[in-house]
């Protein structure tokens, strides 16, 4: 009787963890949003850093993982670790916002006024926006 039980209870495991991969698998494979998309709100880069800056509880659930089309002028231009561009647009004298690109060569020239498009993650020093495309000016 005891080694009937063991047997369906080994079952079970086995069941229920290949089930867990699956959908691990699943999870770790599924398609990202992509940015390219209409985007959820349109914002020069001054007022997207002054909204954070003022009152970041209420930016934040505007803006937080939306896609954010946003204009403005470039004030940097670098590489991070993964060889990603990373535009900065000038915000306020405190702080900027900060695109990361999809691209790894963006021909972009500082100074210049531009249109980005990204989903929003936040305020740190910057507001940061991720998976960025390049969008023309309208």
């Amino acid at each position: 009787m005891l080694k009937r039980n063991w047997k369906k209870i080994m079952l079970l495991v086995i069941v229920l963890a290949v089930l867990a991969a699956l959908v691990g698998y699943y999870q770790l494979n599924k398609p990202h949003k992509q940015a390219s998309v209409k985007a959820d709100v349109e914002i020069t880069a001054i007022n997207l850093a002054t909204a954070f800056e003022t009152d970041e509880a209420t930016a934040n659930e505007t803006y937080l993982d939306k896609v954010v089309a946003v204009t403005g002028q470039v004030s940097e231009i670098s590489t991070n670790q993964q060889g990603f561009t990373v535009i900065v647009l000038k915000g306020t004298d405190m702080s900027g916002v900060s695109c990361t690109l999809l691209g790894k060569n963006a021909t972009v020239e500082k100074n210049s006024t531009i249109r980005l498009q990204g989903f929003c993650n936040g305020y740190l020093t910057d507001v940061v926006l991720n998976r960025c495309i390049l969008n023309t000016l309208k």
